[in-house]
């Protein structure tokens, strides 16, 4: 039996810190794209429903608010102003939230009682995280247009 008795042992110091620093970039590729579809899906939900709000909203504002032009005008004014308070927490970058309010596919003016009313909202989606790899994949820009209308029928009193 020959048994080194006086060799050094092997020593390997480092390899896991150059192991973690070739593995980690692709990580963060792998990252990039759960985390801008996390954001598009989190902003869609939130323009939906700020858009279902207001347009339920003025699905039930009484008749006599409706065909009156001098009061219609609060009332569009008001579901505005829910869907931006909805929106409000949204980091939808330089472009601000876009809101429609139609009734019967023409602007809210009061001179009739619409059967219909939809309210649209359009928000755009940054991507805060990782723009220069997102602007690149399939299809994807580093700012994306999102569209949420919703249609209630008409139901006021």
């Amino acid at each position: 039996m020959n048994h080194r008795t006086n060799a050094k042992p092997h020593i390997e110091r480092g390899v896991a810190a150059v192991e973690f620093a070739i593995i980690l970039p692709i990580f963060l590729l792998m990252l990039a794209l759960p985390l801008y579809f996390g954001r598009i899906l989190w902003h869609y939900t939130a323009a939906q429903k700020a858009a279902y709000d207001a347009a339920r909203y003025i699905a039930s504002v009484p008749r006599s608010e409706m065909k009156d032009p001098n009061k219609i005008g609060k009332v569009v004014a008001l579901a505005k102003t829910i869907v931006a308070t909805e929106t409000a927490e949204l980091n939808s970058g330089s472009v601000p939230v876009g809101i429609s309010v139609i009734c019967d596919g023409l602007e809210c003016l009061g001179l009739n009682v619409p059967t219909t009313v939809t309210v649209g909202v359009q928000v755009t989606v940054d991507d805060i995280f990782f723009p220069a790899i997102t602007s690149g994949m399939a299809g994807l820009n580093s700012s994306n247009l999102l569209n949420a209308n919703i249609s209630y029928a008409y139901v006021g009193i």
